[in-house]
């Protein structure tokens, strides 16, 4: 096995105190998992944290080949390394029934990516899958990304803390000014950097299906914030969007300030632990005088120790009424909804 990537992640695997009880508990869980689906009663396989590798994923796979009643398969926080990952990978080119899978926090790298991104440009079921926390890099995204071209059946996928880099983060973005399906993209934790971001604002401004997006500690800094903001005047489709812990500042902070006096789209933004001061806080109280779409919008960890330097209390109250007001006139337009389509079902 190669070096551990995520040492932090294998400290939470193994626990000397009960690793042998709990080898025990998970083989029992295994086998019962494995009687459910050749006896084809089970929906969903949950074998997360049971120490299962590449034998146990081999033998898994093999019985999901010709079992349709599981929809959903969880195997996160376990010992899955490439073998492991292209057993799972070939059941899935066979598999139609499968809509989930979760494979994060396994050991499995670019190669094993490689593998589930080949079955994805097959399989036709899949609609959620996450790998985070896998060391798949940017060579792992790029297979990702020839997949997504293709496939046209995934929803949500999950790549948090998966060391994809700058370069994973483009060939990612190429990928969705294609694809039309992806409605949730994780890509928090990944080093993508200003540049990365700039590559996914550009495929924002084209892809018409994304509806939230996580982007958080990726060191976007300012400008990656403008490339962000600039794609937000132009998308009409991101409702979420997660970019907190990623140091855009006052600056940053105003140029989505500029981007949601646009913007109708956005009803959840996460600006948390971005060293925004008052200055940018009160930005961003001035686009949500105009803005009315808006409902909740975070801004913790922001301050520091220096009064110099904190969002001042009369902004941050300025703010929550802003989007108290936004909630009530959300709340209105769906009542008014509900009752024009009950005025509509009685008149047929």
């Amino acid at each position: 096995m190669s070096a551990d990537p995520f040492p932090r992640i294998s400290q939470k695997l193994f626990v000397p105190s009960f690793v042998l009880v709990g080898r025990i508990n998970m083989a029992t869980r295994l086998e019962q998992a494995m009687c459910n689906i050749k006896t084809k009663t089970a929906t969903e396989v949950n074998l997360s944290m049971s120490f299962i590798g590449d034998g146990d994923a081999q033998s898994l796979a093999e019985a999901l080949k010709n079992n349709a009643s599981v929809k959903a398969v969880r195997l996160s926080v376990n010992v899955i390394g490439e073998d492991g990952a292209k057993s799972l990978a070939d059941a899935l080119k066979i598999n139609t029934s499968i809509t989930r899978m979760d494979l994060a926090c396994n050991y499995f790298g670019e190669d094993g990516a490689k593998s589930l991104a080949d079955a994805l440009k097959i399989n036709t079921s899949i609609t959620s899958i996450s790998l985070s926390c896998n060391s798949i890099g940017a060579a792992g995204a790029q297979s990702l990304a020839d997949a997504m071209k293709i496939n046209t059946f995934i929803k949500d996928i999950d790549l948090f803390y998966c060391n994809i880099g700058e370069d994973g983060a483009k060939s990612l973005a190429d990928s969705l000014k294609i694809n039309t399906s992806i409605t949730l993209i994780n890509l928090s934790d990944n080093k993508i950097g200003e540049a990365g971001v700039r590559s996914l604002a550009d495929a924002l401004k084209i892809n018409k299906s994304i509806t939230e997006m996580k982007l958080s500690n990726n060191n976007i800094e300012a400008a990656g914030a403008k490339s962000l903001a600039d794609a937000l005047k132009i998308n009409k489709s991101i409702a979420r969007m997660d970019i907190s812990g990623n140091n855009i500042g006052d600056a940053g902070a105003k140029s989505l300030a500029d981007a949601l006096k646009i913007n109708k789209s956005i009803a959840q933004i996460d600006v948390s632990g971005n060293n925004i001061r008052d200055t940018g806080a009160k930005s961003l109280a001035d686009a949500l005088k105009i803005n009315t779409s808006i409902t909740e919008m975070k801004l913790s960890s922001n301050n520091n120790n220096s009064n110099n330097n904190k969002i001042d209390e009369s902004t941050r109250e300025l703010i929550t009424s802003f989007l108290e007001r936004n909630d009530s006139i959300l709340e209105r337009r769906q009542a008014l909804t509900s009752l024009l389509s009950c005025l509509s079902a009685d008149a047929t």
